[in-house]
This record gives C-alpha cells, structure tokens and sequence, in this order.
C-alpha cells in the first residue's frame, strides 16, 4: 500500500499540471484546491493516528484524503464555479475519474469499494449506513474525510474573514448586513442540515459554520477546533447579534463536553 499511495501521488500531481490558466485568478482558484487537497490529507492523517490505524488503513485514508477533491479541477475547467449547484456534484465526478483512469486496479476490490464511497459521500447531506460495504470499516473511513475537509475549510475561510495576507481566493459575496435569518438560526440551533441556497448574509454562513461542529465524528477532530479556536475566531469575526452568542455559547458548551484536552 505505501507503494501505491506514492505512484497515485505522483499521479495526482501530474493530473493537476494539465490545468494551467493564464489568468491569475483562474489559477489561483486551482491552487486553491491543489494546496486544500494536501492539507486535507494532512488532516486525515492525524485523525487516522488517533483511531491507531495500521499501515494498510492508513494508506486506504491517505488515498481517500488526496483524491476526495479530485473532482474540483475538471469542474473549474468545465463550469469555472466550484458551486455543485450550478455545476454538478464534484464528488461523483471526483470517482468516475478514479475508475475512468483506472487509478486503483492495485487496491482489493473492498478497499477500492470504501475508497469510492468515502469520497462520493464526503460532501453529502448526511450518510447513509446501508451503502458501505462493511459498515464498521466504510463508514468510518467516510466520517473521517468529512471530518478532515470542515478542518481545512473553516482554515480556509478564516483566513478571508480575517483578510490574511495568506489569501484564501474564496468570494463570498453575501450582504454585509448585520443580521441572522430565522431560518439558519432555528436549523443550526436544532443541529440540521442548512442548504447553502438559504444563506443570506455574512453572519448566516457563519453561524452556519459554528455548527458544522456538531457533524464532527472523532475526538481528534474537536480537539483540533478547540486547539486551533476555531469556534472562537469564526464568532469574535461576527456582527455583536444576540442570536450569534446564544449559539456560541451552546456550541462551546457542546464542544467542552466531548473532548477532554488541555490547551
């Protein structure tokens, strides 16, 4: 497996070389997802460490770390927008090019099933148990990509919230208005789903964000966003709302809860 993981590094690389643009933000736009998709490997390698995953589990993270976002380039190519919405879901297009270039002919069958599925449900609305091929094995993988991917975006869209001269490339452009719409506030208070469509303003996606710690799955995972003040740095970047600090302060208290670490 080690073996492997090195040639479809080498592969990957080669693959993101093809898209190359003249315009600076074009190509700031890939290098975006070039950089996330290592980071992002970085992230699943920790969590992996934590569950004190052997040799081959760990190169079965690793693969699924580096390839979840395989799909974003051809989408940017194609559509110039990394919406799902306006485009088409990078996940699924992100296996058929796995399958297409034949990358995981040396992975076992059930080993390239949970590599499959991890990534083609890395950016799903929830997870359905019944679609991996050993639930134990399958979904944990699963959890673990999800996990990893919220680590590196909320680092991603810190750094725009707090215009870092590490730049972050990402637009966007919601109303500045102070304000919190009742329906982000009720959803991200009873821990469901909030559909981007229905983000409004700057503090909606944000409030958002806070809550995307309630779909962490690993201790490792919360350590990192308490270690990291995450929930902290996403709300102190707020409008002074009474909506925000209840939520905070409900998060915070959640996230407290379930992870013993000492900063």
């Amino acid at each position: 497996m080690p073996e492997i993981f090195n040639e479809l590094k080498l592969w990957f690389e080669q693959y993101v070389e093809q898209f190359i643009y003249k315009n600076q933000k074009d190509q700031e736009q890939i290098d975006l997802k070039y950089h996330h998709s290592y980071r992002v490997l970085d992230e699943i390698i920790n969590i992996a460490r934590s569950l004190n995953l052997n040799e081959e589990d760990m190169d079965t993270a690793k693969i699924i770390g580096l390839f979840h976002d395989i799909g974003r380039f051809e989408q940017y190519d194609r559509y110039k927008t990394y919406s799902d919405a306006r485009s088409l879901d990078h996940a699924e297009l992100g296996v058929e090019i796995l399958k297409k270039n034949n990358l995981l002919t040396k992975v076992d069958t059930k080993r390239r099933e949970i590599i499959y599925r991890a990534i083609s449900y890395h950016n799903k609305k929830y997870l359905s148990e019944k679609l991996f091929v050993n639930k134990l094995d399958g979904l944990r993988y699963a959890k673990m990509i999800r996990d990893a991917d919220k680590l590196d975006i909320w680092n991603i869209f810190l750094k725009t919230y707090y215009k870092s001269k590490d730049k972050s490339n990402i637009n966007i452009n919601l109303s500045s208005e102070k304000n919190i719409s009742k329906e982000v506030y009720d959803k991200t208070k009873n821990r469901e789903f909030i559909n981007y469509q229905k983000i409004v303003t700057e503090d909606d996606l944000k409030l958002m964000q806070m809550g995307w710690v309630y779909d962490l799955n690993f201790e490792e995972s919360l350590r990192a966003v308490k270690k990291r003040g995450y929930l902290d740095k996403i709300y102190q970047s707020m409008s002074p709302l009474e909506e925000a600090e209840e939520i905070y302060q409900e998060i915070k208290d959640y996230l407290n809860r379930n992870i013993n670490i000492r900063i």
